[in-house]
């Protein structure tokens, strides 16, 4: 059996420097996540948001793969509950050749207890250009047309419909911009968590 390789691939194939700087890069994204975590500890601390008491701001992980839709990506979710029947969490993705994120992910107990909280501010969340997930799931982060929509076009009848199962509610940056993700991160955590107020 023979191997047969076009120009283009055997060219990457020899690549060496691209495979060491990636992981530089990927050591400074995830120490950029980490950081960024500190930043959201001390919004979730001065906020004295009653309606989020109850979450433990214990977690503290990065997860990385390399392939959410065949490209790398590095994960926080803070704060963060996951089990079977309920999610909380304010998910930071980076993905490579894209963009950064922040969404919002409700599920369960913490959606049934905040739905109409974040129902009352759809004109704040249209004012700051959010998107609202009308996908079946919450786990498409790719803010293509037909899984998320800006806000300003959100109508009651896709809030009620969508918010049966979940709500998942984002922005995203993109790579080129990557100089504004601190401040992008740091201010639209800190609109999340006034969403939940």
């Amino acid at each position: 059996m023979s191997l047969n390789l076009s120009e283009k691939e055997i060219n990457c194939l020899k690549e060496v420097e691209f495979w060491r700087l990636s992981k530089e890069v990927n050591k400074k994204l995830e120490t950029f996540l980490y950081d960024i975590q500190h930043e959201y500890e001390s919004i979730l601390f001065e906020s004295s948001n009653q309606n989020i008491q109850f979450l433990s701001s214990s977690h503290r992980k990065v997860s990385k793969g390399n392939n959410y839709k065949g490209l790398p990506y590095l994960v926080l979710d803070y704060p963060a509950i996951f089990d079977r029947k309920n999610i909380f969490t304010i998910r930071t993705m980076i993905w490579w050749g894209k963009f950064i994120s922040i969404t919002l992910i409700l599920k369960g107990k913490p959606l049934n207890d905040l739905k109409s909280t974040i129902k009352s501010k759809k004109s704040f969340l249209s004012e700051k250009n959010f998107y609202f997930c009308i996908d079946n799931t919450p786990w498409n982060h790719d803010f293509s047309p037909d899984k998320h929509i800006q806000y300003e076009v959100l109508t009651d009848d896709i809030f009620n419909k969508q918010s049966e199962n979940f709500i998942k509610i984002g922005k995203y940056c993109e790579v080129i911009n990557f100089e504004d993700w601190q401040s992008f991160c740091s201010v639209n955590f800190n609109n999340l968590i006034y969403t939940l107020k």
